[in-house]
């Protein structure tokens, strides 16, 4: 297949990042492939805002940090790379935003929180890709009511209820019935991820929430030091000054937690995730704090 490259964003390239020698044709199962490639070759990380980088909504300087550094990104950046990734493969691909359920304070953030990816399949059936979320669906979901999907790394669904969709997982972290958000039904606890609208966004719509990330005591992004990525079965993270394991084995997810220090830092995330930050590192691991709605960006 020939690729129209746009300006030095070079398809091959993006394609040798993450691993890929799948099929490059606007199909569910190229998706699914990309999308698992994506998420065990690119980490979710927000290490810019942590040791003095500027992230700036540019496509071609997303491109270099991406492809060319091996670094990773948060979802504003991830997903819109991915996105064009796949425009250029012919899938039909618009920008969505979300509100996440923080499981730190047990609310949902403001609009546009997080942003996803909305396909359109040439079948007419539409699906939900995320490669900017970090401890998300690993394969992309159809965009169904209610529909259970068994993943290495959980259970799954989207649910729809009074014009907005809700994307839950079942059983995740072992939270009680009682939880605020949560929906038992049947003995099973579907606990919500985010939920969303298919309104269609653009990048530039997103740039106050990229700022309110970098800089909010209420976004989990300024408030952690973060980096993670998707293993075969299971996931690695480090995250301020702890390096956890995440081992799925038997629908079953086992955590393990050590301790980290200030000069093991930079080794691990060059042994682990492939890069050199350009600049030293300020960990932080500080609880995020509970702001008003008032508080939050305007998102036009």
């Amino acid at each position: 297949m020939m690729f129209k490259n746009t300006g030095n964003l070079d398809v091959m390239a993006y394609l040798e990042r993450i691993n890929y020698k799948g099929p490059c044709q606007p199909t569910i199962d190229c998706l699914r492939q990309l999308h698992v490639a994506h998420l065990t070759s690119v980490p979710f990380e927000n290490l810019s805002i942590h040791c003095g980088e500027d992230i700036v909504l540019d496509l071609p300087l997303v491109y270099d940090k991406v492809v060319w550094r091996h670094r990773g990104g948060f979802c504003y950046e991830l997903n819109r790379l991915f996105a064009w990734l796949l425009e250029q493969m012919g899938f039909s691909v618009i920008l969505i935003s979300a509100s996440v359920y923080h499981l730190y304070t047990q609310r949902y953030g403001p609009p546009g929180d997080h942003m996803l990816l909305l396909v359109s399949l040439s079948s007419g059936r539409r699906v939900l890709a995320d490669v900017g979320f970090g401890s998300g669906f690993r394969l992309p979901l159809f965009l169904e009511d209610g529909i259970k999907d068994v993943q290495v790394n959980g259970t799954f669904r989207l649910r729809l209820d009074s014009g907005m969709w809700f994307m839950e997982q079942l059983n995740f972290t072992g939270l009680e019935p009682n939880t605020p958000g949560c929906v038992a039904k049947n003995g099973d606890v579907w606990v919500p991820r985010f939920k969303f609208n298919l309104t269609e966004k653009c990048w530039s719509d997103f740039s106050a929430m990229s700022i309110y990330q970098q800089v909010s005591p209420a976004a989990l992004c300024c408030c952690k030091s973060l980096c993670s990525k998707h293993i075969p079965h299971g996931k690695i993270t480090y995250m301020g000054w702890r390096v956890i394991s995440t081992v799925y084995e038997d629908g079953k997810v086992q955590k393990t937690s050590r301790p980290i220090t200030e000069e093991e830092i930079p080794v691990f995330l060059k042994d682990n995730f492939g890069f050199t930050l350009p600049s030293k590192l300020i960990s932080k691991d500080e609880p995020i704090q509970e702001t008003c709605s008032n508080q939050h960006p305007v998102q036009h």
